[in-house]
């Protein structure tokens, strides 16, 4: 499997269990941490609030967007044992010697 591939793939496994955690647990967390700090705390809490509300939204199709990536980059990836890649490499001439 092509490095990258596996990259994204493991980004992917990462950021689906983060946001299945999330997703379950995340809401309850944040209202008893928030009714736990009172009047004074809730205003210094609310990044942190919008900061699990995103990575609820955004986790899971983020990491169904890395398991598209990493089948790309799979299927386009140069196979071992291939002879080339068919591109035209345009080589520079050789340095002349201006004393000869």
């Amino acid at each position: 499997m092509h490095p990258v591939a596996k990259r994204c793939l493991w980004w992917a496994a990462v950021l689906a269990t983060a946001g299945a955690l999330f997703i379950l647990f995340g809401s309850s967390i944040v209202y008893r941490t928030y009714d736990y700090l009172g009047a004074n705390g809730r205003l210094g809490f609310y990044p942190v609030a919008v900061i699990s509300q995103m990575i609820t939204s955004f986790a899971m199709p983020l990491s169904a967007a890395l398991v598209g990536a990493a089948v790309v980059i799979q299927a386009l990836a140069p196979k071992p044992g291939a002879r080339g890649s068919g591109a035209i490499v345009l080589v520079p001439p050789p340095p002349t010697d201006p004393d000869a």
